[in-house]
This record gives structure tokens, C-alpha cells and sequence, in this order.
């Protein structure tokens, strides 16, 4: 069945390679405080979150910042042969990494530790290319988080990372392997899909759409 997942991804990619330079420090400066303030806020102890291609929201100010807070961090590191991933944990921004080169990304070394319990996460940070106002996401047509998410039964929260650009006024067409998000960080505000609103955990009872920069100290 056709759907608008590859018109949306080639043309939210081309507007993301567009961006200026001063745009993207802005957009991660500001994200970035906005994470930090949702992961003091809800007291995080776990986090799983991705290591950024360049034109991706960078979190390594955010990963930097949970290391120097004891708050454990689990990396993805990609299998090619099966398109599978794994997250390890990292202690270390220098010593833990390795450079895949194929994707351009950076890697956990394989003999870090293994995520043993997916659900041991208290959230896991997703990258994407664009998502809707429902919270549907669009990634780089992989599938290895939606694949990860099944395949590991992952119900903690899914939250992803974008800049305000990301997002797209039109619905993604979706199928039953595609996960929805519970939260979008941008630079701008924290989405919510307003209709699930009354079904959050009383434990992230987020029901605003911008945070402003009172709130954040």
C-alpha cells in the first residue's frame, strides 16, 4: 500500500541539510536545556539515547551531563548483517566510542556492557526526521528503534528529539510495526498528543506544549 512516509522523509531531510549553522547551535542549546530540565524534574536514573549524525540534534551535552550525575547511559550499537541494535552502557564520551564508519556515527565499543532489561530504562531518547501532531515518527526508514522497541516488549517512554523544523502539519501514514512517541523535545516546547492527555502516568504529568524559560530554572 503507498504511503507518504518517503515523500516526507526525502523532503524533511532536504530542509534539515538546509539549516543554517547558527539555527542549529540555537535549536541544540536550547533542546538541550529542555531535556536536562525533564530529566531533573522527573528524577531519571536510566536513560537510553542516541549518538547523533551531524545534522541530527546532538546530545552529548546531555549524555556529558548525566555521566557527571551518576545517571546510567545506554547507547545503541548497530548490528549491519541482521539490522538489529543493542544498547550498551557508557561511562565515558572519550574512551567508550568508536566511529562507525559506514553510518558516520558514534558506536559503543563492543565489550561495553549490555542492556540486559530493556525496561530497565526510565525512557529512551529517539532521533528522528520529522513527526505529526499525533506523535507518529518518521526515522531514517531502517527500522531498527521500532524493530528494537518490539522486538525488547520496551513500554517505558519514548521521547524524541527534533528541532521545531521536524515537524510536519500533514498525517503519517502508518502501519502496525510503526511505534508512536510519548513526547517530542524541541527547542521550542515539549509535544504532547492532546488526546491521550488524561491517559499519561501520574509519574510524567506533562499537560502543557511550551516550556518557557522561567519554568527551566
Amino acid at each position: 500500500m503507498k504511503n507518504n512516509k518517503t515523500q516526507l522523509r526525502e523532503s524533511y531531510l532536504q530542509i534539515r541539510n538546509m539549516l543554517s549553522d547558527e539555527f542549529v547551535q540555537f535549536a541544540n542549546q536550547n533542546l538541550t536545556r529542555k531535556v536536562i530540565w525533564f530529566i531533573n524534574k522527573y528524577q531519571l536514573k536510566k536513560i537510553g539515547i542516541y549518538l547523533g549524525t551531524q545534522n541530527e540534534v546532538d546530545t552529548k551535552e546531555i549524555i556529558q551531563f548525566c555521566l557527571l550525575n551518576k545517571i546510567e547511559v545506554y547507547v545503541p550499537k548497530s548490528e549491519l548483517d541482521s539490522n538489529q541494535m543493542q544498547f550498551k552502557r557508557i561511562k565515558n564520551l572519550t574512551t567508550d566510542l568508536l566511529k562507525n564508519e559506514k553510518w558516520d556515527i558514534l558506536e559503543p565499543l563492543a565489550n561495553k556492557p549490555d542492556l540486559v532489561d530493556s525496561n530497565d530504562l526510565d525512557v529512551l531518547f529517539m532521533p528522528l526526521v520529522v513527526f505529526d501532531k499525533d506523535l507518529n515518527r518518521i526515522g531514517m526508514g531502517k527500522g531498527y528503534y521500532d524493530r528494537w522497541i518490539k522486538e525488547h516488549d520496551f513500554h517505558k517512554y519514548k521521547i524524541g528529539l527534533a528541532q521545531s523544523s521536524q515537524f510536519t502539519n500533514k498525517i503519517i501514514d502508518t502501519n502496525e510495526h510503526d511505534v508512536k512517541l510519548n513526547f517530542v523535545i524541541s527547542e521550542k516546547q515539549i509535544h504532547i498528543p492532546l488526546q491521550e492527555t488524561e491517559e499519561l502516568d501520574e509519574t510524567l504529568d506533562v499537560t502543557y506544549w511550551r516550556l518557557n524559560e522561567d519554568e527551566l530554572d
